[in-house]
């Protein structure tokens, strides 16, 4: 029994509070832009059939009417229902809003439609690589791939890599030289968040659903991240003692959001944890919101 409670943990909860602070600070130096008393837009494009399009429409409220020196960044929502929209008719709409004037960002909910999907790179293609606030464009993405760690305030990032770190970062987490754990390769998400901390010299495995023994394999991690939209996947069983959890997972059932990780079961093994809702989530809205900036400056308009 003495054993069980000197092996007890305290474990930090990592929540996303913080950011608000972080996003008005950002908020300020966008007031500082002029833009000639001309309003500019952001456009967020989601699918009818996606299985809820709560990032989409939440970015939407991020988004709009920003103000700005003299006039406002106005953000719209465009719905588009893949079994009407023809992929031509997409990859045309999506080229004429990017090259709008007025227009200075735009993002794409993810995953594609499946009669789209397999023209990811083609549609990415069409969005403006200064206007991209999520790093879709597959030019942006290969430059994300290549710049060190010392070149990445001079990059935008996927918005989800971006905000694991922004997490770290904040909660003093090292993922320098660490063994890291990534369940989920999806390419914007798992495979991004890895490519990220190679850059900082940690060793990244990065498992997906095929993966054999997949608990057994995961306790090797310092730090385990999960993105797989599996409710309660990772209980205590993933993890060694003392890892850091970071749940990048999101699922909506029953109108209550969850993630991958079972909080409760983790508590007094993992060092730390961070929550959903109100989790890396939240922060990537501010790291799109960041992303919008940095492409400003990259495109010489501030």
């Amino acid at each position: 029994m003495n054993e069980l409670i000197k092996n007890n943990i305290e474990t930090k909860i990592l929540d996303a509070n913080f950011i608000k602070d972080y996003k008005n600070d950002l908020l300020k130096k966008f007031e500082k832009i002029n833009f000639n008393y001309e309003d500019k837009y952001v456009y967020i494009i989601y699918f009818t059939t996606s299985k809820n399009n709560y990032f989409a429409k939440n970015q939407n409220k991020i988004f709009n009417n920003i103000k700005t020196k003299n006039s406002f960044i106005i953000s719209k929502l465009i719905e588009i229902n893949p079994n009407v929209i023809k992929l031509q008719e997409f990859m045309e709409l999506i080229h004429i809003i990017s090259n709008n004037d007025n227009t200075i960002g735009i993002n794409i909910e993810l995953p594609l439609p499946l009669n789209y999907r397999n023209y990811q790179t083609e549609i990415f293609l069409k969005i403006n690589r200064f206007k991209d606030i999520d790093c879709l464009n597959p030019i942006n993405y290969y430059e994300f791939l290549e710049k060190d760690k010392n070149k990445l305030d001079d990059i935008i990032i996927p918005s989800v890599a971006n905000s694991v770190k922004i997490m770290m970062d904040y909660y003093d987490i090292n993922y320098n030289k660490k063994d890291i754990v990534i369940l989920g390769n999806s390419l914007y998400t798992g495979f991004s968040i890895a490519a990220l901390f190679l850059k900082f010299d940690s060793t990244v495995y990065l498992f997906n659903k095929h993966t054999r023994d997949i608990k057994s394999k995961s306790i090797i991690g310092d730090i385990l991240v999960s993105a797989t939209g599996v409710i309660n996947l990772v209980d205590k069983n993933y993890i060694k003692e003392g890892a850091c959890v970071i749940d990048v997972g999101f699922e909506v059932y029953n109108n209550k959001i969850y993630g991958d990780v079972n909080l409760e079961d983790l508590i007094n093994k993992a060092q730390a944890v961070s929550i959903v809702p109100n989790g890396i989530g939240r922060i990537c809205n501010y790291s799109a919101l960041l992303n919008l900036y940095k492409n400003l400056l990259r495109a010489n308009i501030i």
